[in-house]
């Protein structure tokens, strides 16, 4: 049988489905944890308290994107190439730098937060109740910006499943465990409390990657600290394509509490989260493939390269559409599980479903021209992006709540992920999409 398997599918392909159950679970567990929070604080907060603590989170997101300024990307990519050179020092090097820089920044945003945290919450976004919450949720950028670099370090190591558990999952499984406890003994649950659960949780899985890095990496080196301009242009590629990713993923939620409610972000928020359900596998093929494609494509094993993409891209086709069809069928009985406030955001989910699969089809484009060498040109595509975006949604939100903050996000995914299979095709001659030759 085991023979027979090989002869179907290639080496590279049984490697990558061995090495990508643990993350599937993880993925998964993830997802599910993710669900059961987000439906829990819906029932309880109601759609404007789940808004306050979706604009917070988005917020805190965007204060990470800019301390880390494209750092995670840089360090999966160059940990990666080191690693299979054997350059252990060099790795040193890197890990070091990148952890007294950001580690710097990330105090020096989290008190500016601190400091602006009355003029964002009521000046900004109309919302009183914002403010306390915020200045909570400031002192985890420090915690954040930790657990990413030794995240992304552990996924350019290949140590791909335990990266995405100590930078994703610890966190939702602790806060989902807090908050149970809270409503099984009946204790009262606000936005305030639910800040200091996601506090706790981002300093327990900070300290839970520091400690799996230290096992994983037992060298120790002089350190050769990087120049901080030498790091700060390697990186600033990479924090172009992040800032896509965020302004897919959070931008628009700002903009909704910024020019509607905190009511519409919670409906929005909601739509979004069930959305992303169609993504799980693009999740999982991004962080695995990232140190593999930096790895294949400088050691010139472009067939190899060619053949694995061309059978995850089958995959990717059918996790798109499908999730699609059934929201559009059952949309209405799934946003329910929130509560009946949330039914009248059905158009928003199933517009958000479509955005979601044209980025399903195109993202896998994006990731290798990054890890092949093309950042720039992702970097392009991102900065052009971003711009589209933010006048597309200014206006839609303006005219039509979240829903405009849907569409507008459905036309960028679209018109941006045909650039990203155009441009893969023309520079590394690698087609992502397998009904395109």
């Amino acid at each position: 049988m085991r023979t027979t398997l090989h002869k179907l599918i290639d080496p590279n392909t049984l490697d990558f489905l061995g090495k990508s159950y643990k993350l599937l679970v993880v993925r998964v567990l993830l997802l599910i944890f993710s669900f059961v929070v987000s439906i829990m604080l819906g029932r309880y907060l109601g759609p404007s308290g789940l808004g306050v603590i979706n604009l917070v989170e988005r917020i805190i997101s965007l204060a990470i994107i800019i301390v880390l300024f494209g750092s995670s990307q840089y360090l999966i990519k160059e940990v990666a190439i080191a690693k299979g050179k054997k350059q252990w020092q060099k790795i040193y090097n890197i890990l070091h730098s990148s952890l007294l820089y950001l580690f710097i920044g990330s105090l020096i945003c989290a008190l500016c937060l601190l400091i602006g945290s009355e003029y964002i919450a009521t000046g900004l976004f109309d919302e009183n109740k914002m403010q306390i919450p915020l200045c909570i949720a400031s002192l985890s950028v420090v915690f954040q910006v930790v657990n990413r670099i030794y995240s992304s370090a552990l996924n350019g190591f290949d140590k791909i499943w335990q990266s995405s558990f100590f930078n994703e999952l610890i966190t939702t499984f602790l806060v989902l465990c807090i908050i149970s406890c809270f409503v099984f003994f009946q204790l009262d649950l606000t936005i305030v409390n639910v800040s200091i659960f996601y506090l706790f949780s981002r300093l327990i899985a900070m300290l839970s990657s520091w400690f799996v890095w230290k096992k994983v990496f037992p060298f120790r080196f002089n350190s050769s600290r990087i120049k901080f301009k030498s790091l700060f242009k390697s990186s600033f590629p990479f924090l172009l394509v992040s800032a896509t990713g965020f302004v897919g993923a959070n931008i628009d939620a700002l903009m909704v509490g910024i020019l509607s409610t905190s009511t519409q972000v919670g409906l929005y928020s909601v739509c979004v989260r069930v959305a992303l359900v169609s993504t799980i596998l693009l999740q999982i093929v991004n962080t695995t493939l990232a140190p593999r494609f930096a790895a294949f494509y400088y050691e010139e094993k472009y067939s190899e390269l060619n053949s694995l993409i061309k059978k995850i891209s089958i995959g990717l086709v059918i996790t798109s559409v499908g999730p699609l069809l059934i929201f559009i069928l059952m949309g209405e009985g799934i946003l329910e599980f929130w509560g009946d406030g949330f039914r009248s955001a059905y158009w928003i989910l199933v517009t958000l479903a479509l955005g979601q699969m044209f980025q399903v089809l195109g993202n896998t484009s994006g990731l290798m021209l990054v890890m092949c060498g093309y950042e720039k040109i992702q970097a392009k595509l991102s900065f052009s992006s971003i711009l589209l975006n933010l006048s597309i949604n200014y206006f839609l939100i303006s005219n039509y709540g979240a829903l405009g903050a849907a569409i507008a996000t459905s036309i960028v995914f679209f018109l941006e992920n045909i650039l990203k299979v155009y441009f893969a095709k023309r520079f590394t001659g690698i087609v992502t999409l397998p009904f395109l030759k």
